[in-house]
């Protein structure tokens, strides 16, 4: 494998651990999932296969947090 292969592979893997622990704290928070995903630097069809949601829906979210920067 090469090397940007795996780093891909491994920002998923530091977000979806992410996700895990803050799924404990706040399990209904979507948005707080979709933001540390977009900070590991998935895209929304990514965030939203990986959140079994549809890819319009992270969009939407993704707006409400760019409004929040």
């Amino acid at each position: 494998m090469g090397k940007e292969y795996e780093d891909k592979i491994l920002k998923r893997l530091d977000a979806l651990i992410a996700i895990m622990l803050n799924s404990k704290v706040d399990e209904s928070n979507v948005l707080t999932k979709v933001r540390i995903l977009k900070k590991a630097g998935l895209d929304y069809k990514e965030i939203a296969n990986i959140l079994n949601t549809s890819p319009n829906s992270v969009s939407v979210m993704f707006a409400k947090i760019n409004k929040e920067k």
